[in-house]
């Protein structure tokens, strides 16, 4: 099986980068909650393109993807140079993804200079944008790309299940790479809580991921990203899929190997979400 990496702040060692094809994932917004702040600090535009560049050296020969930034409204709250907060019942559906570029412009264009001036460097970094609902929204930011004259691949994450009927029409109007995120998809199929094993597993799901994948017809590459279990690897693996992206911080439970036993940085996604629902928390006893 192809494996790629999905990356979330963490820089892996040499030994465990030569394990994967590349960066399925590189899960920009990650790298923000990280410094708890937003583009619009310069130190954060360092520490973000500094990261960018030692992935791109590390895995120099193998696909980057960049996945634009996907903060949902409470996460940007969080953020001390945030302007654009609204206050949502259920964030994963809100202002997230391309609907926030849509809101706080100022941040999307410093994301995609950084990205622009990077990219004259690295021909191995490419885009994927976030939580696309339809090709109006993979339109806009196809668009934006066209407008800066973006010199290497974009693609897009599958994870609304209207998108998946939108296959041919991102494929025609450009994108090389198409990601299955499987948390977000099994949740809005099935109308589901996120994070239930079953829901990844079920039927329908695969239903529809099959069809999409039909309609892709070779045309253009796809995998599957998202949170696995053992038993969830194992029945993806088994699909007609060209790579899976696996969560560094997983790496231990789901593959044998001794490289993944003394990884740094194991633990980094949990302690990013740790200190952003601490400052969730602050925010709320403010308001």
């Amino acid at each position: 099986m192809n494996f790629r990496l999905s990356l979330s702040g963490e820089l892996p060692t040499p030994s465990v980068a030569a394990f994967f094809s590349g960066v399925g994932l590189l899960r920009s917004e990650f790298v923000l909650r990280r410094h708890g702040a937003g583009l619009q600090q310069h130190s954060v535009q360092e520490a973000l393109t500094q990261y960018v560049i030692a992935v791109c050296e590390l895995f120099q020969g193998k696909p980057v993807w960049y996945r634009l930034a996907d903060l949902w409204a409470d996460e940007a709250a969080t953020l001390a140079t945030e302007k654009t907060y609204i206050v949502e019942q259920n964030p994963m559906l809100g202002i997230r993804g391309l609907r926030r570029a849509r809101v706080d412009q100022e941040a999307f264009r410093i994301e995609l200079g950084i990205l622009g001036a990077l990219a004259a460097r690295f021909d191995n970094l490419h885009i994927i944008f976030p939580f696309i609902q339809d090709r109006t929204e993979f339109d806009y930011f196809a668009s934006a790309l066209k407008k800066m004259q973006w010199p290497n691949r974009y693609g897009t994450m599958l994870e609304v299940p209207s998108a998946l009927l939108e296959v041919e029409h991102f494929i025609s109007s450009g994108a090389s790479n198409l990601v299955f995120g499987l948390n977000d998809l099994s949740c809005l199929t099935l109308g589901q809580d996120r994070g239930a094993d079953d829901i990844k597993l079920h039927p329908a799901l695969w239903r529809l991921i099959n069809q999409a994948i039909a309609d892709i017809s070779g045309r253009c590459e796809y995998g599957v990203a998202g949170k696995f279990s053992a038993k969830i690897l194992e029945k993806v693996s088994k699909e007609k899929v060209d790579y899976i992206s696996l969560h560094y911080g997983q790496l231990p439970e789901l593959l044998d190997n001794p490289a993944f036993l003394e990884m740094e940085d194991v633990n980094l996604v949990s302690q990013i979400k740790r200190q952003t629902n601490l400052a969730k928390r602050a925010l709320k006893r403010e308001t």
